[in-house]
């Protein structure tokens, strides 16, 4: 291979053996990939591997004592404010909190006396601050400037293949930092033609990332004949179109205002229609949405500002599901989870923070919720297909104060929600947000009986 004699190479031959591959791990190994699928590693990009520590030392060196101490005790901060990290550095498993203790023992010392794994982590969380990946993309993934610039290049490859006139970036010079920044212009370019979405496994926080094209993600769904006899029926009005269309849903809620209904009913009965969906079979169906106060200043709202309500399938059995907790139970222990998230996301907004706030959410599908969660094994939040929204009032759009979750109870292989669902579920999003607009621009609330704990189901 024209390597010097003193390095250490494991060949493709050798990767069948598990002993073999631990190791070469522990020996800090240069593993190669086999001619054949070089460049498909790379995704035909060219990266110098062997320049990449000192690229990243000489960029944090450059850096003033002051603006690097500010960076690294915002990345410190951050990493606490979002969902659950993983990583293994060295030969220390580290969470979010782990990872903030790296960072701030790095700025009690010169970068020259960082050693490889703590300058590898910084860099990547630097690397995130820079471009706005998704960091837990990362998780179960043994730190190293390797395993970033393979991230970073397949990432470029990820969003630049989907955008005319683009072709690979290379990474010749070594610096992971300079090309996390061209790696943020390209996901602003990408995100405006492609949905980001996620991928999540409960049961060790990974998280992968994928694009739906935003034409059909977020294009406009006509109302199901089904929903709009269904909210006749139990509204006494019928929507004026089948557009679907926020001017379509204000029009409706007129009409079923006037009959004697109210906003609460409305979006009750979308849940309920959404629960029993033959198109998109789900165990339950969960709308939040704000309660109508505190718009005006969002980051002031307490959890009982945060209406939820849960459509349940007809004939849903808490029992055949091994959840103790029934019906009540599981929608208290939801509605209560919904409001925090909520809450904590409007922080984002707030002149003063506070708390720290929670990050904002893309859409994603997700399996083995309840794996290491307590509140979802008692629920029996297995799969979950989680679809953001955001509400408008008096001018303003606040994203992350809402959202629809989808969950199916019953855990097997079939049962896994796919992309495709999210395109039909987003429709869920669709009638929720349209509702709650109409909603504030009457100034009118929904029933405070769903901002807090209750003891009975009854709408």
């Amino acid at each position: 291979m024209g390597l010097r004699h003193s390095k250490t190479v494991l060949t493709e031959a050798e990767t069948t053996d598990v002993d073999a591959l631990a190791t070469a791990v522990h020996a800090g190994a240069l593993f190669l990939p086999a001619p054949h699928t070089r460049n498909d590693l790379w995704r035909g990009r060219r990266v110098a591997v062997g320049a990449l520590e000192a690229a990243a030392r000489r960029s944090w060196t450059e850096l003033p004592g002051e603006e690097r101490n500010e960076l690294l005790a915002t990345l410190a901060r951050r990493v606490t404010q979002v969902e659950r990290m993983r990583f293994l550095m060295d030969e220390t498993v580290l969470d979010n909190r782990g990872v903030s203790a790296v960072v701030a023992n790095c700025a009690e010392q010169p970068v020259a006396d960082w050693s490889p794994a703590r300058l590898a982590l910084v860099t990547l969380l630097r690397c995130w601050h820079e471009a706005g990946f998704v960091l837990q993309e990362m998780n179960q993934t043994l730190v190293s400037f390797p395993a970033l610039a393979l991230f970073l290049t397949r990432k470029d490859a990820a969003y630049g293949e989907g955008l005319p006139d683009q072709g690979p970036a290379d990474l010749l010079d070594g610096d992971p930092v300079r090309y996390a920044q061209h790696l943020r212009v390209l996901r602003q370019r990408a995100e405006a033609t492609y949905e980001r979405c996620l991928h999540f496994d409960g049961s060790n926080w990974e998280r992968r990332e994928f694009l739906l094209p935003r034409a059909i993600y977020r294009r406009r769904q006509l109302l199901p004949e089904g929903l709009c006899a269904h909210l006749y029926a139990q509204t006494g009005a019928e929507p004026p179109s089948r557009e679907g269309t926020g001017e379509a849903w204000d029009a409706f809620l007129e009409r079923a205002l006037e009959a004697g209904s109210t906003p609460t009913r409305v979006i009750q009965e979308c849940a309920h229609w959404a629960a029993n969906a033959e198109d998109l079979p789900v165990d339950i169906a969960v709308f939040t949405v704000p309660h109508g106060t505190k718009l005006q200043q969002p980051w002031t709202m307490e959890f009982t500002d945060l209406f939820c309500y849960t459509g349940f399938r007809d004939g849903f059995d808490c029992a055949a599901f091994g959840i103790t907790a029934g019906r009540v139970g599981m929608y208290n222990i939801i509605a209560q989870r919904m409001r925090y998230n909520a809450v904590k996301k409007a922080q984002n907004y707030a002149p003063v923070m506070r708390f720290a706030p929670q990050g904002f959410n893309l859409p994603d599908i997700a399996i083995a919720e309840d794996a290491n969660h307590g509140g979802h094994a008692a629920s029996g939040i297995r799969l979950a297909c989680r679809l953001p929204l955001t509400v408008h009032h008096r001018g303003k759009d606040w994203n992350g104060l809402g959202d629809v979750r989808l969950n199916r109870c019953l855990y097997r292989p079939e049962n896994r929600f796919r992309p495709r669902d999210m395109v039909l579920g987003h429709r869920y999003t669709q009638w929720a947000k349209g509702i709650a607009d109409a909603t504030y621009r009457r100034d009118l609330t929904f029933d405070a009986k769903w901002t807090g704990k209750v003891t009975d189901l009854t709408p």
